[in-house]
């Protein structure tokens, strides 16, 4: 059964979804964080999506070490990427990244329940986080991810470009092709916009 009338619902219709996505609120976070029920692992699931942007599915294999505190940065390689981006971490996953750290060792997963599931358990523990929260079925992972990239559009092409810069850089290139790697960097950083001859 799909939902029609509005736009976003006739897209929806178009992909073949029974429902259109929409991504939890803020009071919806809120209600999650303060349900003690419900893990933490997935309050940091929800917290990196929604706000570095992090898919759910990626955000559940993180491994302590790509928590950069001193930066306020994590680490984390995309699909279909060589090498790894660093995104800015917001003042309140920091806090609850900070509160829910019990161990030092860099290679335990931030998320320990989560981690250990198959795919197919995943799917089922977030329908049953989702009736316990009295959420809509349009609330879906894939959807946690849609306020990070309003607030920072083009972001993920800039880092899919400087991936390929840096996969070309580990190359053997000539003086030339450096140079024009340089300009490339600069531009998709914004930074300044290099002159063309």
């Amino acid at each position: 059964e799909v939902w029609l009338g509005t736009r976003e619902e006739a897209r929806a219709a178009h992909r073949g979804l029974r429902h259109v996505q929409e991504c939890l609120t803020e009071t919806e976070l809120m209600a999650m964080k303060s349900t003690p029920t419900v893990s933490s692992d997935w309050v940091t699931i929800v917290l990196l999506a929604m706000r570095c942007g992090i898919a759910a599915t990626t955000g559940r294999r993180l491994l302590w070490e790509n928590v950069l505190f001193e930066q306020q940065e994590i680490e984390v390689t995309m699909r279909n990427a060589r090498y790894p981006v660093r995104r800015l971490i917001t003042g309140d996953l920091l806090d609850h990244l900070k509160s829910i750290r019990t161990q030092n060792d860099g290679k335990a997963p931030l998320c320990p329940v989560l981690s250990n599931m198959s795919n197919k358990e995943y799917t089922t523990a977030w329908l049953r986080v989702r009736s316990l929260l009295g959420l809509p079925a349009s609330r879906t992972l894939s959807a946690l991810t849609w306020p990070w990239k309003q607030a920072h559009p083009g972001q993920r092409d800039r880092e899919i470009l400087l991936n390929h810069i840096a996969a070309l850089e580990k190359k053997w290139l000539s003086p030339a092709e450096l140079v024009v790697a340089s300009k490339i960097r600069i531009l998709s950083n914004g930074a300044a916009t290099p002159t063309t001859k």
